[in-house]
C-alpha cells in the first residue's frame, strides 16, 4: 500500500471523527461522544494529512505515457533524455551504378543537436558491379531549414573502384541554425551524374 493511499485513509478518518464525534444514535447503534479537544485534534490531523496528498494530485504531471497538449497542431514534447532525435537507416541499399551504401552513422557533439553543432557524417561504398565505376567525388547532402543547399565539402576525387572495392566516406555539416535539416549520403561521377535523390535522407532537428 502506498504512502498516499494511507494519507488519504487517515485524513478521511480523522475528519469522520471530527465531524461525527458529537455522538448520535441510528436504532440499534450508538456512537459515544467525543470530547471537543479530541474533536479539533482530529480536524487539525486529518486536514495536515490530506492536503499534501491534495497538492501532490494537483502539482503532478502527466505521466511518462501521457500525451502533451499540442500546440499548433505539433507535438511539443521534447526529444527523450539521452536521444538525439536522429534516426538513420544502416540497412545496405545499392544505387542503379552499382554502388552498395553500407554503414550509415551519424554522429554531433550536444544531444539534442544545437545550432552552431557540426554534423559528422559516415557511411562505405563498395562496388558490386562487374565494371569499374570512377568516381568524381563523395559528400553529404544537407538541405538547411529554408531548403538552401549545406553540402559538406566532396572527398574522393577521382577515385577509381574495382570490382568489390570500397571506399570511406565521412562528410561535416555545419547546422548554423535551428530547424529541421535533410542529409543523407551521396556521391557524384563523371558527366553530373549523382546518387539517388536524397539516397537514404534523414532529417536532422536543431535546437
Amino acid at each position: 500500500m502506498s504512502v498516499d493511499v494511507v494519507a488519504l485513509g487517515g485524513g478521511i478518518l480523522f475528519l469522520l471523527t471530527a465531524i461525527v464525534g458529537g455522538g448520535f444514535t441510528i436504532r440499534e447503534i450508538a456512537l459515544p461522544r467525543v470530547p471537543r479537544w479530541a474533536r479539533a485534534v482530529s480536524a487539525v490531523c486529518g486536514i495536515l494529512l490530506l492536503v499534501p496528498f491534495t497538492l501532490g494530485i494537483v502539482g503532478r504531471g502527466p505521466a511518462p505515457d501521457e500525451p502533451v497538449a499540442a500546440v499548433g497542431g505539433q507535438d511539443r514534447r521534447p526529444p527523450p533524455a539521452g536521444r538525439s532525435g536522429i534516426e538513420v537507416d544502416p540497412a545496405p541499399a545499392t544505387s542503379g551504378d552499382h554502388l552498395e551504401l553500407r554503414g550509415l552513422a551519424v554522429s554531433v557533439r550536444n544531444d539534442p543537436p544545437r545550432a552552431g553543432d557540426t554534423l559528422t557524417v559516415k557511411y562505405s561504398l563498395t562496388n558490386v558491379g562487374e565494371e569499374p565505376v570512377q568516381l568524381e567525388y563523395t559528400f553529404a547532402g544537407a538541405r538547411d531549414p529554408a531548403g538552401n543547399h549545406a553540402d559538406s565539402e566532396g572527398g574522393n576525387e577521382n577515385r577509381v573502384l574495382g570490382r568489390g572495392e570500397a571506399v570511406q566516406v565521412e562528410g561535416r555539416i555545419f547546422l548554423g541554425e535551428p530547424g529541421a535539416w535533410r542529409v543523407w549520403p551521396c556521391y557524384a561521377l563523371p558527366g553530373d551524374r549523382y546518387c539517388p535523390n536524397r539516397w537514404k535522407a534523414f532529417v536532422v532537428a536543431v535546437r
